[in-house]
Formats: structure tokens, sequence, C-alpha cells
């Protein structure tokens, strides 16, 4: 007869012995290509945004370029990017779980030089951040984190919820070890100086509700912001200032015949009378044009060449 082995364990360990959670085997664990480049248009969006407010609070031209974005795990984001360094972890409800913006020391020196009116050039300190510097960092940070709100619009409803900061990634659990993030690297230049490089992360638990949103709207996404900036250029083209000319048919000298002439000389064309002028803009033929006069001014009415053939 086979034994039972009695239960040692003391009541209170038996209550806190953990429960069994429902796994779905078939619930993605990584955004798929097209999905991410719907999330890499947003973070552009969202970059182009974000480099005017830098631009407005610290009177110095910047510009914010995400790179290729990568899926990495949390315990392959952690030893990859910088620490010490300033973390700001940040929500965006109703999405579960958060995100963080990772900036080196030496970027966030400079950004608190510039703040306070200096030049943010020559060598930073590396030390941790006192209390009113966080508190700099802290509102250039969410002041940027709120262009993510209009970037998300084409894609869900989102908000800016709780923002905390921190000096090491020891002290964050974004999410467990073995969990994919989406790392986004991202090429900070502040005039005309070297980049300097930051990251933001976002966690897949973060991402997983709105995975088919994305899949669904990686096309059109990228198509509203191509035809936007179609429309854009198209309006600009037609206020640049281009130069037209009016021309005759050409007339044949000889080298002699150029060099006799002499002011009162009379040069012969070879465009007949009745023949409309040529309009050309930068060397392209665009219409056919008949001299008139508006005013004291010498001007051309623009014609069809065998309507003046027909007056003729």
């Amino acid at each position: 007869m086979t034994q039972v082995a009695p239960d040692i364990s003391s009541p209170s360990q038996r209550s806190i012995k953990r429960q069994p959670r429902n796994f779905d085997f078939r619930q993605p664990k990584s955004l798929e290509r097209n999905q991410l480049r719907a999330l890499q248009l947003v973070l552009e969006s969202f970059l182009r945004a974000a480099s005017s407010v830098l631009s407005a609070n610290l009177r110095m031209p910047f510009r914010l370029n995400v790179g290729e974005l990568e899926q990495k795990p949390w315990e392959a984001v952690i030893s990859d990017l910088e620490d010490p360094a300033s973390i700001a972890v940040f929500s965006l409800p109703p999405l579960p779980s958060k995100a963080l913006w990772h900036m080196p020391i030496d970027l966030v020196m400079r950004l608190i030089d510039l703040r306070l009116g200096g030049s943010g050039k020559g060598d930073v300190p590396k030390r941790a951040l006192t209390d009113i510097e966080r508190v700099i960092v802290r509102d250039l940070v969410s002041e940027m984190l709120q262009q993510l709100v209009p970037a998300f619009g084409p894609i869900t409803t989102v908000n800016i919820g709780t923002l905390h900061q921190e000096s090491s990634l020891q002290f964050v659990q974004l999410v467990a070890l073995s969990e994919m993030c989406v790392l986004a690297p991202i090429e900070l230049s502040i005039s005309n100086d070297p980049p300097i490089y930051t990251a933001i992360c976002f966690p897949f638990p973060l991402l997983r509700p709105i995975t088919e949103i994305l899949n669904s709207r990686a096309n059109p996404v990228e198509d509203t912001l191509e035809s936007t900036l179609t429309a854009k250029i198209e309006s600009r083209l037609f206020d640049v200032e281009v130069v037209l000319n009016v021309e005759f048919e050409p007339t044949t000298l000889t080298s002699r015949e150029v060099v006799s002439l002499a002011i009162g000389d009379v040069v012969r064309l070879d465009h007949r009378k009745g023949q409309p002028l040529k309009i050309k803009v930068d060397n392209t033929f665009m219409y056919y044009a008949m001299p008139t006069q508006v005013g004291k001014r010498v001007a051309c009415l623009l014609t069809n060449p065998e309507e003046t053939n027909d007056r003729r």
C-alpha cells in the first residue's frame, strides 16, 4: 500500500501559496514588422514635437531622430543602457504597465546648464542630480512626454499618467527579466554639436492591447503622414519664385557680322511676323504667347498657335 507523506507545512505557509494563473501560449510576445513600423511613425511624430518643445524652452536648435526599433528582453535592455543615468518612468493610461525614457548623465547635465542660462558646452560633472536639478529635468521631460498624446492619436487615446525619476536601472522594476521590450534608440543633437544617444523603452505588456490596432493602422498611418507631407510640399512649391522667359525664334549670324555691329544697326530676326512667342521656365517650354500691351507695359497674351495661324 502506497503511503502519502504528511503535509508538514504550517497553516500560514499553506495560505500564502501562489495560485495558478491562466496563460495563453497562442498570445504573441513581440511585435511584427508592420506593427513596429506603425510604432516608429508614432515616435517620429512625437520626436518632431518634442524637438520644438526643447528648442522653445532652451532657446537652442534641437533635433531628435529615432533609429531602428529593437525588440529585446528586459534583462538585455538593462545591460545595454548606461548606468547611472536619469530615468523617467511614466505610464500611458489606459494602457497597462509603464515605459521609460533613459537619458545619460552627460546629456542631462547639458540640458540643465542650458536651462540655467549656460552654453551647454565643456566638461560636465558626472554625479547624482540634486533636488533642484531633478525638478528641472522632470519639468522638461514632462512637457516633452505630453507630445505623446497627439502622436498616439491615430492609434489610440492615451494620457500621461504618473511620472517619477530614478538614477539607476537597478531601481526600476518595469517588467519581468524575460519580458520582451521595444527599445527605440534616439539621436539628440544640440545645434551643430555631435549627437548624444538616449532611448525610450516600451515593454510588450504596455503595447499588447493595441497590437491589433497597430497591425490594421500601419499602412493608413504611414499613408496619412506621407499624404500630409506631400500636401505641404505641394503647397510650398506654389510659393517658389521662378524666372519666366519669353523667346523669339533664334537668329543665326556669322562672327564677322557680330563683330561689325554698331549702335543704330538693325538685326533682322528669323521670327516671322504673327508667329507666336515661346514662354519657357528654366529652359522648359510652357506656353505660346502673342506680344501685346497693358497700360504702359509690354505684355504677352497666352494663345494657341493654331488660333494664331487661323487669324493670320
